[in-house]
């Protein structure tokens, strides 16, 4: 039987429909040309009723999209927001080594445009060893898939050379290609500068003492701290004989008593000459001359005396041979003038002598200047250095402080402590009508970059308990971990959080408890009880489970304490062991009904006394509430 083609495409469109919703084969319509009309009615509604489904099918896939591009979107931009505002030069790179972003930050840094710099080869701002290598680091990149503390010297737009410390990391996407490569870049050309001057400074100097004919040496608290190769030879002691004993074992008895006296009033600054000469005793018992020059100075931030030292022992043999000379022939005046002359020759080289020493003193004061001020550069980038860390911890200690509204709504305290500058650690409390939220969160690392983590979890915290206006725990580590996930999904490192998040309803005097690799303690009249978390982290993890909730009735005499793990994992006591979670707990049960302020300095005295010396491990937060 023949069919008309409109008639063929409603058969095939039916067909088509059958294969896709119900997987049954395609239901043959035969009709023809001499058909009833209302058979022609029915298949007409029939292809209007399958069109309008088809609509309503894609219109809420493309809803759905909508709505998960947008959530991308705002993920990007809070990221943006966090890549432009780093006090750090930071910039990303495709896989053909061209630029496709660059923080404001290294903008400033190297006086360029954003339009100037996008698309064009990193190479090209790059100068020395690794502008001609660079195809071969590039190539480690890619194997290796990080460069970590890469010294490299980069090019401004002014042409001006700077020094910079580079640390880069590729990026992959779900299917782990690389696509992109992140770069962080630190400016230490300060510091390469002064550590180069502080050597050569060194060099010269190390030169000027060590072919020094005379002794040169320093004396603090009558022990010599510091003797060039001269001081050895003529004093016939090795340097470690000198620097084990005190300098007045080698005076002679009889200059003993007035030498100690010059050295203390020397040492109080009192007008005592600067050049005299005494005797001293060599290694092997011989008694030689020797002419000192003393000059106080600071050594090692501590009074002490710099001393210029010659052997005179030979000119004063000659005056003793003189003096008994011009004794056996002072009767004659001619040999006395004789030998009156040449004792005033012998006199003037040696005063010729003394005058150069001098000169060498002036210069090796002139160095040691040099040295302090170059060491002045050196503290001066350790402090740009630190500044950028402290702006750091401004930022964490602001962003802490916006979601920190506990004053004046329960007793409670807070012991932070972190282990660096910046904290990995995070607090977190929030009022939602007569429920109140309390967390508290340890991020991935510590220092700088778990610093930027606690800034993420505490903006992602807000966003999910304020915009999506949810309160039990369990939901909102749920819905939490979901969005950690979605912004770390391009890196390969599990970066994420422990959490404790408790919800307590002060109406219904009832606490909702939900944790991710972190329990809490509430404390009754000597009796705990501990809510046990899910040990899964926020973040990607292989056995991924559903976060539980836990419900406690509360009669208003309750104390809650949530931590990290920072306290309990310290290392200290007598055999240097870690605190423990036991003897944690038992310390909150033995203080638990002192003052919520006594209580925080009872954990501060804890935490000294069991730490000592040892360094600290982590960081460190301990939140007390009194649940009434």
């Amino acid at each position: 039987m023949k069919f008309s083609y409109p008639l063929k495409i409603g058969i095939g469109f039916i067909g088509f429909w059958n294969l896709q919703t119900v997987a049954i084969p395609p239901i043959p319509i035969v009709m023809s040309m001499r058909s009833p009309f209302w058979m022609w009615i029915i298949l007409a509604l029939l292809v209007i009723a399958l069109l309008v489904m088809f609509v309503l099918l894609y219109r809420t896939k493309l809803n759905n999209l909508y709505f998960i591009r947008k959530s991308q979107v705002q993920d990007d931009d809070l990221f943006r927001k966090l890549y432009n505002k780093s006090p750090i030069m930071m910039h990303s790179i495709d896989m053909d080594g061209n630029l496709v972003y660059v923080n404001d930050y290294w903008l400033k840094m190297f006086g360029y445009d954003r339009s100037e710099v996008i698309g064009r080869k990193s190479e090209y701002f790059f100068t020395g060893e690794i502008k001609e290598n660079y195809k071969k680091i590039f190539r480690q990149l890619l194997d290796d898939g990080m460069i970590r503390d890469f010294q490299a010297r980069m090019k401004k737009q002014s042409g001006e050379e700077i020094e910079v410390l580079l640390t880069a990391e590729l990026a992959h996407d779900q299917r782990g290609v690389p696509t992109h490569a992140y770069t962080i870049l630190m400016d230490i050309s300060e510091r390469v500068r002064a550590e180069k001057l502080l050597l050569e400074g060194k060099h010269k100097l190390n030169s000027i003492l060590n072919n020094a004919v005379e002794a040169i040496f320093v004396l603090q608290d009558f022990r010599i701290q510091y003797a060039n190769p001269a001081t050895v030879d003529i004093l016939g002691y090795t340097l470690e004989d000198l620097e084990q004993f005190p300098f007045q074992k080698i005076l002679f008895d009889d200059d003993k008593e007035w030498i100690l006296n010059n050295y203390e009033r020397r040492m109080r600054q009192e007008d005592v000459p600067q050049k005299y000469s005494f005797r001293v005793k060599r290694k092997d018992e011989t008694v030689i001359w020797i002419e000192i020059n003393a000059v106080y100075l600071k050594w090692d931030e501590k009074p002490a005396i710099l001393v210029f030292l010659v052997d005179i022992t030979e000119r004063k043999t000659q005056e003793e041979q003189l003096r008994e000379q011009a004794e056996e022939l002072k009767k004659t005046n001619e040999q006395q003038a004789e030998m009156n002359k040449k004792l005033q020759d012998k006199n003037k080289a040696l005063d010729e002598h003394q005058v150069e020493l001098q000169e060498y003193a002036d210069e090796l004061k002139a160095v040691l200047e040099e040295v302090a001020i170059k060491n002045e550069r050196i503290e001066r980038a350790h402090r740009d250095m630190m500044d950028s860390i402290e702006y750091a911890k401004l930022i964490q200690e602001a962003i802490l402080q916006t979601s920190y509204e506990l004053e004046g709504v329960f007793d409670h305290f807070v012991f932070y402590k972190p282990k660096d500058i910046v904290s990995g650690d995070f607090f977190f409390f929030k009022k939602f009508n007569d429920v109140y939220l309390f967390a508290v969160a340890d991020c991935t690392g510590h220092g700088v970059p778990g610093g930027f983590l606690t800034m993420l979890g505490i903006n992602l915290l807000q966003e999910v308990v304020t915009k999506n206006n949810v309160k039990e725990p369990d939901v909102v580590l749920e819905i939490l971990r979901e969005k950690v996930k979605h912004v770390f999904k391009h890196s390969r490192h599990h970066d994420g959080m422990d959490i404790a998040l408790a919800a307590y309803d002060r109406k219904e005097f009832t606490l909702h408890y939900a944790g991710a690799n972190m329990n809490a303690i509430i404390i009754d009249n000597n009796e705990e009880t501990i809510l046990k978390p899910v040990y899964n982290p926020i973040g990607y993890y292989v056995q991924e489970n559903q976060f539980e909730k836990q419900c406690i009735q509360i009669s208003g005499s309750e104390t809650l304490y949530l931590y990290s793990d920072g306290f309990k994992d310290q290392f200290g006591g007598e055999k240097g062991r870690k605190y423990q979670f036991r003897r944690f707990k038992e310390f909150l049960l033995a203080n638990h009904k002192a003052p919520m302020s006594t209580q925080k300095e009872l954990i501060d005295q804890e935490y000294k006394q069991w730490k000592g010396r040892q360094p600290q491990l982590d960081d460190i937060t301990v939140m007390g509430v009194k649940l009434n």
